[in-house]
């Protein structure tokens, strides 16, 4: 059981891609899939009512591969958490993680940012959804730069609360700005090949088995604009930014100058 977790905008889809392909070479008969879709398949499928949603996947003996991004996807898959990782049959916790600036401003430009209320980020139970503020941010929203600034304790917070639960060295950490443009070239390939070497179920691989998992993933592109479905349901790729620009507006400049001068920013 391998979980490809990461806050969204962090590279956590095309990392997850890699993993199940990999996995896939090894054994056809692998397991993937985002986390609620696994979880309607073991709940319409398994004839344990009482078993959790992981157990139930896992009862079929294959390797699985769940791509999440937050606690609450936890939840849903082990029910409530109180064990560790290798005591649920975690076999694999792959993480991803990225510049914070870059991931509040992407996550603003993909028009999925919603309103943080401050007096909420320490709740105990923030990360897991029961305070979470429905309404997107609005335009007036983000030329205040305070806004920024909690959307990045927002991150920080729910990314702390991962690595509570599975400890520091219980991850597999890959930064976003390490994962290769290009895969086919000797460099990515190169990449591929030591992320890949302590995933089990992954063989060493061979440089054709790579040039081929190089050549998938350089194929998966984000979803036209223009798409009135909101995600590949066989890569599970978004479409890409509202806004796509490298000049930054005089308000994500401001954001971003505030993200770095916040003291509890600048420390994680």
């Amino acid at each position: 059981l391998v979980l490809v977790m990461g806050l969204p905008r962090t590279g956590s889809t095309i990392v997850y891609n890699m993993i199940r392909k990999a996995l896939e070479a090894e054994n056809p008969n692998t397991l993937s899939g985002y986390v609620s879709d696994l979880v309607s398949t073991a709940r319409a499928f398994s004839t344990d009512d009482s078993a959790s949603a992981a157990l139930a996947l896992k009862s079929m003996g294959v390797p699985l591969v769940v791509k999440l991004h937050l606690m609450p996807h936890i939840h849903q898959l082990f029910g409530s958490v109180q064990q560790a990782p290798s005591e649920l049959g975690i076999d694999k916790i792959i993480c991803t993680s990225r510049d914070l600036r870059m991931q509040v401003l992407s996550n603003v430009r993909m028009g999925w940012s919603s309103m943080v209320n401050e007096e909420n980020l320490l709740e105990e139970n923030f990360c897991l959804g029961e305070f979470q503020n429905t309404r997107l941010l609005s335009a007036s929203d983000l030329k205040d730069p305070k806004t920024w600034v909690l959307q990045a304790r927002a991150q920080i917070r729910c990314l702390d609360k991962i690595k509570d639960w599975a400890g520091q060295a219980g991850i597999q950490w890959i930064r976003t700005e390490d994962i290769p443009h290009k895969f086919a070239d000797p460099q990515g390939r190169a990449w591929l090949k030591k992320e890949l070497e302590s995933v089990p179920g992954t063989a060493l691989r061979s440089e054709r088995e790579l040039e081929i998992l190089a050549t998938f993933l350089d194929g998966i592109k984000p979803l036209q604009c223009s798409s009135t479905v909101a995600v590949n349901p066989s890569t599970h790729m978004h479409r890409g930014h509202i806004r796509n620009s490298d000049t930054l507006l005089e308000y994500e400049r401001a954001g971003i100058k505030a993200i770095e001068a916040d003291p509890d920013c600048s420390t994680w």
